[in-house]
């Protein structure tokens, strides 16, 4: 047997043990391992309505722009509050 297939194969082996390591490992804690499930509903809307509102600042809307924008607005946090499921 040459050098060069004695090399191939132990690379091989040596790729199939990791892969294998690997699987083990995210079948035993889960993938997202360091993060706590779930979503952070709250905190994010707060977040979007606190950009759109720093955004909206710069444009210089007139009267009937900022009354569309509030209507929207409300509209978004009535969505934001209707439970998830």
């Amino acid at each position: 047997m040459g050098k060069r297939k004695k090399v191939f194969i132990a690379g091989g082996i040596v790729l199939l043990i990791v892969l294998l390591m690997g699987f083990g490992r995210v079948a035993a804690r889960g993938p997202c391992r360091g993060f706590h499930p779930g979503f952070h509903h709250k905190d994010v809307s707060e977040f979007i309505l606190w950009r759109l509102d720093k955004g909206v600042e710069g444009l210089n809307l007139s009267e009937p722009q900022k009354g569309k924008y509030e209507e929207m607005k409300g509209k978004l946090e009535e969505r934001f509050k209707e439970p998830q499921g």
